[in-house]
């Protein structure tokens, strides 16, 4: 293996750091001629060499660091999350579609019952422009998300914009700053580049301002409190997370094993239950019933995921959901049942394999995914390394090609090349991983770069 070759050079890392924060720049342009330029395939590339600079930097990283290179590496990363705040979304109009719900919100009508072409909302819909492809479904988001869609809506049309990406940005260094501390912590600040510098991370979160950040800071802010041994504030900011977005809760199921003793136990699930069960009842108590479109969602759209296509093509209808339910009640568990055996209840290449795998299986199955949707899976990189999981990243971005038709001409068709590609990268990235012949190869690497001959946490 070629990166087995690299060894630690903290200039190498600071020139790919540049790279990357060059890379990102690249966004204003993409921004400014996105009528005119083929921007999905420019993304493509820009996400792809922006994967490559975050690998190069990994392998290059030292394990330690000196004060001033992490500020430097810091100050790098969040410079360029600052800078993609002031420029116009080119990857997605999700933004718009959040603040409108918030608007609804807002005027006292319930936008989980209220779809955007309702005749009570002409007058709102004129002034706001949501997405026209979204107009018949209601919202789909959790009264958390809505909350925060609210809270930037309420500063008017002209500002809420800004105001919005200023949350998920501000989300996206908190997540920055917390994962940095968690990586020093368990003793693996080389793998700072996966939370500085990935697209998923880096991108998604200024530029297109998606709220799938907080999962993923929701995520990193659980795994932080796990560490302490924190179980109730463990479960409060995960159940917090799935007040925003649900995908968190399953990192439960894990971490309920690894809680050690009944009391640990009892505080994670009555701490996180809790402050669900506080979100969605503070949700009726103010006239919404926040049951959304989610399903309906599923039903309508399709992008991203060959696993999903290809059980569709064998099977229909109610055979296609069980077929569904079976894969993922068959994950579900031996992810419950490898936790329950394991006996390491910190943060571990084993126990982290185990998060890592409650939180891939949904969105392994879902009938769509776009890339925003692996900001959890991103995180959870930089506390173990995967093979599979770092293909995944690279290659799901290439369903951006849909936008080269989209922004010019509102044509939304996804071509069969990217989920080909993506196919054949989960082939070869598993045979790569499980394969005798390589397996070790990888292992031995992966084992270097992380050093787990040594504890993560004691």
């Amino acid at each position: 293996m070629l990166l087995t070759h690299f060894k630690a050079n903290v200039k190498a890392t600071y020139i790919l750091y540049c790279v990357a924060f060059f890379l990102v720049c690249g966004s204003f342009i993409l921004s400014h001629y996105r009528f005119s330029l083929p921007v999905g395939s420019l993304v493509i590339a820009q996400y792809t060499l922006l994967s490559v600079c975050t690998i190069l930097a990994w392998a290059y990283s030292p394990t330690t660091l000196s004060k001033k290179s992490l500020y430097i590496f810091l100050g790098i990363a969040i410079t360029a999350r600052i800078l993609l705040v002031f420029i116009e979304p080119y990857t997605s109009n999700d933004i718009d579609r959040y603040l409108f719900d918030g608007k609804i919100a807002l005027e006292g009508l319930d936008p989980y019952q209220i779809p955007h072409n309702h005749p009570a909302l002409t007058t709102l819909k004129a002034q706001w422009q949501p997405p026209q492809e979204h107009e018949k479904y209601t919202t789909l988001y959790p009264p958390g998300a809505l909350a925060l869609f609210s809270l930037a809506a309420s500063t008017g049309l002209d500002y809420a914009h800004i105001a919005w990406k200023m949350i998920t940005t501000s989300a996206s260094i908190g997540l920055l700053l917390l994962g940095t501390k968690l990586l020093i912590n368990i003793n693996k600040i080389r793998a700072l580049p996966f939370l500085a510098l990935s697209p998923i991370l880096l991108i998604e979160p200024s530029e297109a301002a998606h709220i799938d950040i907080f999962s993923a800071l929701s995520l990193c802010a659980g795994c932080y409190f796990w560490q302490k041994k924190q179980w109730t504030l463990t479960g409060i900011v995960l159940g917090l997370g799935v007040l925003i977005k649900l995908l968190p809760i399953f990192a439960l199921v894990p971490l309920w094993f690894f809680a050690k003793g009944l009391r640990h136990k009892t505080l994670l699930f009555v701490s996180s239950v809790g402050t669900m069960l506080a979100g969605y009842a503070t949700a009726f108590l103010l006239g919404f019933v926040p049951f959304g479109s989610t399903q309906t969602f599923f039903i309508k759209w399709r992008s991203g995921s060959p696993i999903f296509n290809t059980y569709a093509h064998f099977f229909e209808g109610n055979t296609l959901l069980i077929v569904l339910f079976i894969t993922w009640f068959s994950l579900l568990m031996a992810i419950m049942y490898f936790a329950y055996t394991l006996k390491d209840k910190h943060i571990t290449h084993r126990t982290t394999a185990l998060v890592q795998a409650i939180i891939a299986a949904p969105l392994l199955l879902t009938p769509v995914i776009f890339p925003w949707y692996l900001a959890p899976i991103s995180f959870l990189i930089a506390l173990r390394p995967s093979v599979f999981l770092l293909g995944w990243t690279i290659a799901l971005p290439l369903i951006y090609e849909v936008l080269n038709q989209f922004i010019c001409c509102g044509i939304w068709k996804n071509a069969t090349w990217p989920l080909v590609v993506l196919s054949s990268v989960f082939i070869m990235v598993s045979a790569l991983a499980f394969l005798p012949i390589t397996r070790n190869k990888f292992n031995t690497f992966f084992a270097k770069k992380m050093h787990e001959d040594k504890p993560w946490l004691m």
